[in-house]
């Protein structure tokens, strides 16, 4: 345990938040190469006891994960809960949806989840809106369950709790306010005395991070970008709770020079999951143009089986975009609503047409600086085979690159 606590307080870690396993075999070969601690976090709506929209439930995702670490040799990574707490069941009562929730963590735990994410700031069936107390006792109610399955396993799960936490998967609503400080501190107090009131005070000790609105966010065609100017006083916070670090949500597509201020500003845990997800399709794309020219009508069709696909089924991207939209609008899109289908059988046997036309096939060059024309040069030198998983990683390695420079080269804590 106090391996997992000297990584969570002494270095930043970048969490993948994907249950593409395609990306993830991209994330584990970065990682492997860079020899450092990552964390790979499933969200509740992703994975679950129900199976969330991937079909994985807690024990088969750990599994899955555990088959990646023997493929590349590599076990530098720690297993989390993303948004561990009632937000897929927000439209059920509230025994109900604490029912799962508790589940679900519990379910956790037991499979090896190592981070949990406490959160029950989300309303519920017949509430307009909740109170920090409110939301931090259903919290502490989740936090009882994953330390009483936790004691049968010998485990000390390592916590983030917080009270203004940005939707999952990105929002195209308006530039999000930033968590007000006073916030912050009555969360922590109400917490403080909600663990004491239940015997728990030691439990504070394995809470490292907040979850905070750090006024970033992500849309359809649009990026709120990090402004240092509008959380100075956000970050003084940090100054009375030295422990804590900021877990920020919705980092995806920001600049190089937002995620190096956001480090510098006390943000110790950055969760990216939809960037990596559109890089990998964007690769896809990208090597769909190329099957037509070198295997002309023995192709995959997988950018017209998407579109197709998209156009029959609605379920995962109407609640953004309404009824009738042009496809376009929804395949590229920062919000990558795409990425809900991937698992469909349809998909899936389109790109294991691409991937058998792509075996041991070197892609000449020529194609590749039309295509690739970002990852061409590490072509030249070497750095990646002019083949179609390398050219893929290199797609997904320009995502991972501005996180490792942001927390790790910039603040030097290797």
């Amino acid at each position: 345990m106090k391996k997992i606590e000297k990584y969570f307080y002494s270095k930043r870690l970048i969490s993948i938040c994907t249950s593409n396993f395609k990306v993830l075999e991209s994330v584990f070969r970065y990682f492997k190469e860079k020899d450092t601690y990552f964390l790979i976090e499933s969200t509740s709506n992703q994975v679950n006891q129900f199976g969330g929209y991937t079909g994985l439930k807690p024990k088969d995702f750990v599994y899955k994960i555990n088959n990646l670490s023997q493929k590349f040799s590599f076990n530098k990574f720690f297993i989390g809960l993303d948004h561990g707490g009632t937000y897929p069941w927000r439209n059920l009562e509230i025994s109900s949806a604490m029912q799962n929730a508790k589940t679900l963590i519990k379910e956790s735990v037991e499979s090896g989840y190592r981070k949990i994410h406490l959160d029950a700031s989300y309303p519920l069936r017949g509430e307009l809106s909740l109170s920090i107390e409110e939301i931090v006792k259903r919290e502490v109610e989740l936090l009882i369950i994953a330390e009483e399955t936790a004691q049968n396993y010998n485990m000390n799960p390592i916590y983030v709790i917080g009270t203004d936490v940005p939707r999952p998967g990105g929002n195209i609503s308006e530039k999000p306010k930033v968590t007000p400080n006073s916030e912050i501190y009555e969360m922590i107090d109400a917490f403080k005395k909600e663990l004491s009131k239940n015997s728990l005070d030691k439990v504070w000790d394995r809470i490292v991070a907040i979850v905070v609105n750090l006024g970033i966010e992500f849309g359809d065609e649009n990026i709120y970008e990090y402004s240092s100017e509008e959380t100075k006083e956000l970050i003084t916070v940090l100054d009375s709770n030295k422990d804590l670090v900021f877990e920020a949500h919705s980092t995806d597509y920001q600049p190089l020079k937002s995620l190096k201020e956001m480090a510098k500003n006390g943000v110790g845990i950055f969760k990216v999951g939809p960037a990596l997800t559109f890089a990998y399709r964007s690769a896809l794309f990208s090597l769909a143009h190329i099957e037509k020219i070198l295997f002309k009508n023995s192709t995959s069709n997988f950018i017209e089986t998407l579109f197709s696909l998209l156009k029959e089924d609605n379920r995962f991207y109407k609640e953004y975009y309404g009824e009738n939209i042009d496809i376009n609008k929804v395949v590229f899109s920062f919000l990558d609503r795409w990425r809900y289908y991937y698992e469909n059988e349809k998909i899936q046997n389109s790109l294991k047409m691409m991937f058998k036309n792509f075996e041991d096939k070197n892609i000449p060059l020529p194609l590749i600086y039309e295509y690739f024309p970002d990852q061409f040069e590490k072509v030249q030198e070497k750095f990646l085979k002019p083949i179609m998983e390398d050219l893929i990683f290199g797609r997904i390695q320009d995502v991972l690159d501005k996180y490792y420079k942001s927390l790790y080269e910039e603040v030097n804590l290797l």
